[in-house]
């Protein structure tokens, strides 16, 4: 009978009690999120000044999401993710002018095994030295990354390469991509 009584009396004041001593409602705070993120847009940043293209590095880790969880090796990830699709780019480029342009069907070929390599060799051998860590494996794929770019491009010695702004691309992030696994070294 007494815990009935006391479970009425508390039944009976608890509302009181609710709305007289009740917390503040919690407020949402960005100060942490904002503190994360701050430390991460360090690390981007001190990571791009780093590089030979502090934009295109600076521009490429922002875009991508996944940088502001990342460590450097996540870092060099993502630019080999970016190189991979400007890669990709190129090799439709390529294949599109094979059937337009039948005077560079001979570059084109060049162009074609080039980033063959880079796609099929190069950009694998990287993906697989930064997540195992073994980052010089990772710096080999990218250096030969640029050496056949240079190829492809040098393979237009008659005439204007068609390809030259995405081969710049491609050569460009190879370079940072590089240039950031060597911080890890």
């Amino acid at each position: 009978m007494k815990s009935f009584a006391f479970s009425c009396i508390v039944l009976a004041i608890l509302p009181s009690l609710s709305t007289s001593y009740a917390l503040p409602p919690l407020k949402k705070s960005n100060h942490h999120i904002f503190m994360v993120r701050e430390k991460v847009n360090d690390l981007i940043e001190n990571t791009c000044r780093n590089t030979p293209d502090y934009q295109l590095c600076f521009s490429t880790l922002l875009s991508d999401p996944r940088s502001f969880d990342a460590d450097t090796y996540g870092l060099g990830l993502i630019i080999v993710d970016a190189l991979k699709d400007k890669a990709t780019s190129a090799v439709n480029a390529i294949n599109r002018l094979k059937g337009s342009n039948p005077e560079f069907i001979r570059p084109l070929i060049k162009c074609s095994i080039s980033y063959n390599a880079i796609l099929k060799a190069d950009i694998p051998e990287a993906i697989e030295g930064l997540r195992k860590g073994v980052p010089k494996f990772a710096e080999y794929g990218m250096a030969d990354t640029a050496v056949e770019v240079q190829g492809c491009e040098n393979s237009f010695k008659q005439s204007n390469s068609p390809l030259t702004d995405l081969n710049k691309q491609v050569y460009d992030l190879s370079i940072v991509a590089k240039s950031i696994i060597r911080m890890l070294l």
